[in-house]
């Protein structure tokens, strides 16, 4: 039952969006918000840490995941704007001439 609950949750975040993760994200962050508003007064301070534990706890593998493929896509992104530049043809520029003021 989980395997199979597991793998139609994968097959479902394989056709993700960024869109489809930015609404994910908003419905997350407004049951936090309900659930924040139905804690009582006493038990404030056990649920910001809590929270913020877990905040912590999933916040650092995503950045482990996430930041090497930014790494990535900014050196491609270097790459082809490297192959533009030696693509262009410099001679169809004007050369321009700059008058300094004394």
């Amino acid at each position: 039952m989980f395997k199979k609950l597991k793998n139609g949750a994968e097959n479902y975040l394989a056709m993700f969006g960024c869109l489809d993760v930015a609404l994910l994200k908003t419905c997350v962050l407004a049951v936090g918000i309900l659930i924040g508003l139905a804690v009582s007064g006493r038990r404030k301070k056990a649920v910001t840490w809590g929270a913020a534990l877990v905040f912590v706890a999933t916040y650092i593998p995503l950045m482990y995941k996430f930041i090497p493929c930014l790494k990535d896509a900014f050196a491609v992104e270097a790459d082809e704007d490297d192959e533009a530049d030696e693509d262009a043809d410099w001679d169809d520029f004007e050369e321009i001439e700059v008058e300094y003021y004394e």
